[in-house]
């Protein structure tokens, strides 16, 4: 191809490149955590406690894996799919007061909600916003109960950390009960952007 004229003998050339582009994991990816907090429930335990001995029982018939690598990856599935299918994943915007009486609640209005959104007649229609209202309520009460017994629990926190000198805990605590708690545990780094090592002082 020929053009482009700067008083060159070089030619330009055109041509078609494919490339393989890689995508790169964010180094501060939030990694999703299990809703532990629903093993609060009685009934989720025991799902929990059994499906955990069942995939357990099965790992015994490999125990003598001589490849301890193996090992661990068994056992870490077990967890993660016992995990995943009792648990589920935590809501990034969950708050950590809620219990979880309460999810199944706001679960049980969000049903009562389409119940309401599918009905077809008047008679059904009423009859949903009646289950629906006195579910609301329910919610609300069992949110209210959820928040009194957190704030209690910071309380008693705060009262014991300050009983034994622990500055740290007693100031996280009250950061909490004021509404203005961020953990930041954000890393120490140098010029370079590299994370600087604890240098333990004489």
């Amino acid at each position: 191809m020929r053009g482009a004229d700067v008083s060159s003998d070089h030619y330009m050339i055109m041509t078609t490149l494919k490339l393989k582009l890689k995508k790169y994991p964010a180094k501060n990816a939030v990694r999703k955590r299990y809703n532990v907090q629903t093993l609060q429930n009685k009934e989720v335990q025991g799902k929990f406690q059994i499906s955990i001995a069942n995939r357990f029982s099965a790992l015994r018939d490999i125990e003598n894996e001589t490849d301890i690598e193996k090992h661990w990856q068994h056992t870490k599935n077990i967890w993660h799919e016992t995990c995943k299918e009792t648990l589920g994943k935590k809501k990034s915007d969950q708050k950590e007061w809620i219990s979880a009486e309460t999810i199944q609640k706001l679960n049980l209005k969000k049903t009562k909600k389409e119940t309401i959104d599918k009905s077809r007649t008047r008679a059904s229609k009423a009859q949903a916003q009646k289950e629906y209202t006195e579910v609301d309520k329910d919610v609300k009460r069992s949110v209210r109960k959820d928040k009194k017994d957190f704030i209690d629990r910071l309380a008693t926190q705060a009262e014991e950390a300050a009983g034994c000198g622990n500055l740290k805990e007693l100031y996280s605590t009250t950061r909490k009960l004021a509404g203005k708690f961020q953990q930041t545990n954000k890393p120490i780094k140098d010029k370079d952007g590299n994370r600087r090592a604890a240098q333990k002082m004489d």
